[in-house]
């Protein structure tokens, strides 16, 4: 788990796993990522992402691409912190 880094909430995005704090998906770094664009481009982009977040997120990632899973999978598949949407 990455506590406060990434969140998966229905109330926001339905869901979708997202940067804490923000409504900016963790797929859009992904994509970025994949797409060859450097991390501060990704920053730029989307200033409510703290630089700390990301980073971390892509060390995630790393992890659970030597575990066999990219992209879509892994971020799908991750061990989001959810909220039942009344803010617990």
């Amino acid at each position: 788990m990455i506590p406060g880094v990434v969140v998966s909430d229905p109330d926001i995005l339905e869901g979708t796993p997202v940067f804490a704090g923000t409504k900016v998906p963790v797929q859009t770094l992904v994509d970025y990522w994949e797409g060859g664009l450097p991390l501060y481009e990704f920053l730029i982009d989307f200033p409510a992402v703290q630089r700390k977040q990301a980073k971390e997120f892509l060390g995630w990632l790393a992890e659970q691409k030597k575990a066999g899973k990219t992209g879509a999978l892994a971020v799908s598949e991750g061990p989001w912190p959810h909220s039942s949407g009344d803010g617990t």
